[in-house]
């Protein structure tokens, strides 16, 4: 690997490791290390893609049957508890970062085909359980694809690609689940963070010292969480519509609920949506604000969100008190951020 191309790799390693310890994902194991476990000779693709560029068809293909013990990449694994059954996850990740001429829809299918094969066999390796879950007996292994658009010119392609993939192109392995962070839900992500850090700057959320931010997890038809309020997002809302968070300070009586919507906000049903689940949940009570902020809003969102919020209020024959009630959502745009990164700073010794 060339000078250039590891400190490329490394932008990759360094946005993931940001993004997924500020959501209180804790990094288990080494990083960018193989594991050994055995496996079913590779057989040619039959969708007609060069075989095996992950580095898996230097052979000829054998019988089905015929296994051998052979490397998988484990470029990071990060961990958390599940939320409702409290099992270890185990989130075993493909890091990658590309610039625009790079990001190809054959690359990114078998990237996904190649982290599909490793969180297969990972679960009956020893190798892998030593080198990530020593300690650990109940639990799951699941993978994720990260693609970085280090340049950013292209950020929406790779949700491009996947809207093309079926079950046929990618065989997800059975009771797995495989997750993409794409460079548009990475920026998300990022612009999630970084506004979250304003707030704390503002004093409109607390920092450590001074309180609790959570995760808040919905009671299902069939699900419970183990608690309402966890300190860390599972995969599945790092990658929803909708993140709930809530806030507390300590000796002080400010409290309330940060609700990020990726969504442009342009239909009245989308904020009438948001609304009925705010009073289902519980999220309006006398001494809690609730801040519904959209980073993707579209330029007429705040007009669309006072039109809906008119129209729930009539819905509930305009009593003073309701009224009072919804006045406690407050709409907010928050920024946009693009992290950039240069490579040339990369290879450069950090000062002491």
């Amino acid at each position: 690997m060339s000078g250039e191309t590891a400190q490329i790799a490394e932008i990759a390693n360094q946005v993931s490791n940001e993004i997924f310890s500020r959501f209180g994902w804790k990094r288990v194991g080494p990083k960018d290390h193989n594991f050994k476990a055995f496996d079913i000779l590779e057989e040619k693709q039959s969708s007609g893609d060069d075989a095996d560029e992950d580095g898996a068809g230097e052979k000829p293909p054998a019988a089905p049957s015929a296994m051998v013990e052979r490397d998988f990449p484990a470029d990071v694994v990060f961990r958390y508890d599940d939320p409702y059954s409290g099992e270890a996850i185990f989130i075993h990740f493909d890091l990658k970062s590309y610039a625009e001429s790079s990001l190809k829809a054959n690359t990114t299918r078998k990237a996904l085909r190649s982290l599909a094969r490793a969180i297969r066999v990972a679960e009956n390796s020893a190798d892998w359980k030593q080198k990530f879950a020593a300690t650990t007996s109940n639990f799951s292994i699941h993978g994720a694809l990260f693609v970085y658009n280090h340049d950013n010119k292209a950020p929406s392609r790779v949700d491009d690609f996947l809207a093309k993939l079926n079950s046929n192109s990618v065989p997800v392995p059975e009771k797995k689940r495989l997750y993409v962070f794409t460079p548009r839900r990475i920026n998300y992500l990022i612009t999630l963070l970084n506004d979250q850090n304003a707030l704390i700057a503002g004093s409109q959320i607390p920092k450590g010292d001074e309180g609790e931010v959570s995760v808040y997890y919905p009671y299902g038809v069939r699900a419970k969480p183990q608690k309402p309020l966890l300190p860390y997002a599972s995969a599945e809302q790092l990658l929803g519509p909708i993140l709930v968070l809530h806030y507390r300070y300590q000796g002080r009586p400010d409290r309330g609920y940060v609700v990020y919507y990726d969504g442009p906000g342009t239909a009245v049903d989308e904020y009438l949506y948001l609304f009925e689940m705010f009073f289902k949940r519980g999220f309006i009570t006398d001494d809690e604000t609730v801040h519904l902020r959209l980073s993707n809003a579209d330029q007429n969102a705040l007009a669309v969100f006072a039109e809906a919020r008119d129209f729930f209020i009539t819905s509930y024959h305009e009593l003073p008190e309701f009224k009072a009630k919804m006045d406690q959502i407050k709409f907010h745009r928050v920024t946009n951020v693009v992290k950039e990164f240069s490579t040339v700073d990369l290879g450069m010794d950090r000062p002491t």
